[in-house]
């Protein structure tokens, strides 16, 4: 028999996060310069499946383009986590 896997909301980590949605390391703190709804405690940064899935629904939706750099939102931001 095969154990049913535990399904949780939380996702934590960059990795996860940007498993779960197929973004990479560099659009995930272009994401958050934009508002994603993660936030990084002792480290690390949790995010929730629902959350982040309305964000990318509202952020995808019709609008004026969004000019970013990653790299300096990962720097002010401390990194991974």
């Amino acid at each position: 028999m095969v154990a049913a896997k535990k399904s949780t909301e939380l996702m934590i980590g960059v990795k996860s996060i940007c498993d779960e949605f197929g973004i990479t390391d560099e659009q995930f703190y272009m994401f958050l310069g934009i508002g994603m709804p993660v936030r990084k405690i002792n480290s690390k940064w949790f995010g929730h499946r629902a959350n982040i899935s309305d964000f990318f629904r509202k952020v995808t939706t019709a609008g004026d383009p969004i000019q970013l750099d990653a790299r300096r939102i990962r720097d002010m931001t401390g990194g991974e986590g």
